[in-house]
C-alpha cells in the first residue's frame, strides 16, 4: 500500500492540517451487502429492535351495546 506513507509524509510536512490525529487509511467493511440479513435474538425470541412487525388490528363492531347486553 502506497497511501499510508503519502498520508505519513503530509501529516510531518503540515501536521495543523489534522487537529485531532495523524490521518489513516480506514479499513474496508467486512461485509458488503444491499439487503443485510438481520440477525434474530434466539435467546428471548424477539426480533431485533429495528424489525418491523406486523400489529393486531382491533375488532370494530358497528354497535357495542348489542354485544355487551348478550
Amino acid at each position: 500500500m502506497q497511501r499510508q506513507p503519502v498520508l505519513d509524509a503530509a501529516y510531518t510536512r503540515n501536521p495543523q492540517r489534522w487537529i485531532n490525529a495523524p490521518p489513516r487509511i480506514p479499513m474496508p467493511p467486512e461485509v458488503v451487502a444491499i439487503n443485510p440479513v438481520q440477525p434474530v435474538d434466539t435467546e428471548h425470541g424477539s426480533p431485533i429492535e429495528n424489525e418491523v412487525m406486523p400489529i393486531e388490528r382491533p375488532l370494530i363492531l358497528r354497535n357495542p351495546k348489542e354485544v355487551i347486553a348478550k
